[in-house]
């Protein structure tokens, strides 16, 4: 629904009639360029329906009667790609469903279903879930257990109280929102087959499983999963601020080029900028863990790189066992995943080109083109294609922690030691 409203520019102090598109929400902050002197103005948005709906600017709000006396109409829609410029409901970028028609064809149901999935998954499943997941973190067996029984009964989780048992319930519940959040594209569901298959095979060799039962390999492990819930459980918190994101995923030929001109009003980069940076920095920790069996297979070593590096890697970097590689930078990391063909696609979803941007020291969002730039890139990103960036990023958190589940399968003390991964 669109509502039509007034302000005064603080800067021009001209009168502009703001076209507000509004939608449930827990709090939006929004802005948009004045159409006179591009000053950015900023507002906040809070409500669940049109009779609880409140909206606030950061400038002077204009009496109905002298909405009619502004020169400048602007569309604001934080939920949806928008076009400020729009002035009427036909128009690209003017009418939500309208827009998301035009970016997607034909697709445009299948999004909105995925869109109200994850929303509804976030409000009913997510709460049971962390409560289960936080309780298997803590080792407090008591309460996951009741927890399990009480809440999951009917899902088919394992109710043993082995270590592996308990893994796989908790990862399997994990496993249930995340892919509902996200559905897996084809690159992490792919990168999940492969590294499976190599993790049993490798499982099977003393060297690995002993590696991974060591102490410090658990700790390590455990550390690992705690940091990989936290910040899936931040990103499902700001769900709403980057879900427009997963509109990439559906957009037709030319919705592609008609969205690269267009923006998401939402002025939040704050804080899906740390969601990024957080996210590549936990999932950077998670590449050795597949390497390891990769090694095992191909070397008979998880310790040992063989003599194949990626060509872009200095010779004096370079590595010749895991506590080196765990040393080197992500983007170098990155390099040694990618040497396995079948990893290459999920490697990408690590984007490095946006991780630098937004990790320069003065990175900012441009509320007057809606990009993301910097002192030495001016052109920098569009706020939409950042979303998609860090959607994908979720998608390959979510996979990751299904990673995690088979070594602590894996490295449970009541799991054989040549035993097969039955996750």
């Amino acid at each position: 629904m669109m509502i039509r409203m007034g302000v005064r520019c603080p800067g021009c102090e001209q009168p502009v009639a703001v076209r507000m598109a509004t939608d449930s929400t827990i709090g939006t902050r929004f802005y948009f360029p004045c159409p006179n002197c591009r000053l950015p103005i900023r507002g906040s948005a809070v409500g669940h329906d049109i009779s609880d709906y409140k909206v606030s600017f950061e400038a002077e709000r204009l009496l109905d009667h002298d909405i009619s006396s502004a020169p400048q109409v602007v569309t604001v829609n934080p939920y949806v790609p928008n076009d400020f410029s729009a002035d009427t409901n036909d128009a690209v970028g003017g009418f939500s469903m309208m827009t998301l028609d035009g970016l997607t064809g034909k697709r445009v149901l299948d999004f909105m279903e995925e869109r109200d999935t994850a929303l509804g998954t976030i409000r009913h499943l997510w709460p049971q879930v962390r409560r289960l997941y936080e309780y298997y973190l803590d080792e407090h067996w008591d309460a996951f257990e009741s927890t399990l029984a009480r809440e999951f009964s009917e899902w088919g989780f394992p109710t043993g109280r082995t270590t592996h048992d308990r893994a796989s319930a908790a990862h399997s519940a994990m496993l249930a929102v995340t892919v509902h959040v996200v559905p897996p594209s084809a690159a992490t569901a792919s990168f999940l087959r492969s590294y499976m298959a190599k993790h049993m095979t490798a499982s099977a060799d003393g060297t690995y499983s002993s590696m991974l039962k060591t102490e410090s390999t658990i700790t390590k492990i455990k550390t690992l999963q705690r940091a990989l819930f936290d910040i899936l459980d931040h990103f499902l918190l700001k769900h709403e601020m980057w879900l427009m994101g997963g509109i990439r995923r559906y957009l037709s030929a030319k919705g592609s080029a008609n969205l690269e001109r267009m923006t998401l009003a939402r002025d939040e980069f704050g804080e899906t900028r740390d969601l990024y940076q957080q996210g590549f920095e936990v999932l950077s920790k998670v590449l050795k863990y597949p390497i390891a069996a990769r090694n095992t297979i191909e070397h008979g070593d998880p310790e040992n790189f063989g003599d194949e590096h990626p060509a872009d890697v200095p010779t004096k970097d370079r590595v010749d066992s895991l506590a080196k590689f765990s040393k080197l930078s992500n983007a170098y990391k990155l390099r040694y995943f990618q040497l396995d063909p079948e990893w290459d696609d999920f490697g990408n979803t690590m984007n490095s080109k946006t991780r630098n941007l937004i990790g320069h020291g003065v990175v900012r969002h441009n509320l007057r083109t809606g990009r993301i730039v910097t002192p030495v890139d001016a052109n920098g990103i569009n706020y939409l294609i950042f979303l998609g960036n860090l959607h994908d990023l979720f998608d390959s958190l979510s996979i990751s922690l299904q990673v995690l589940r088979a070594l602590r399968i894996t490295s449970s003390t009541d799991w054989p030691e040549r035993g097969k991964d039955k996750s």
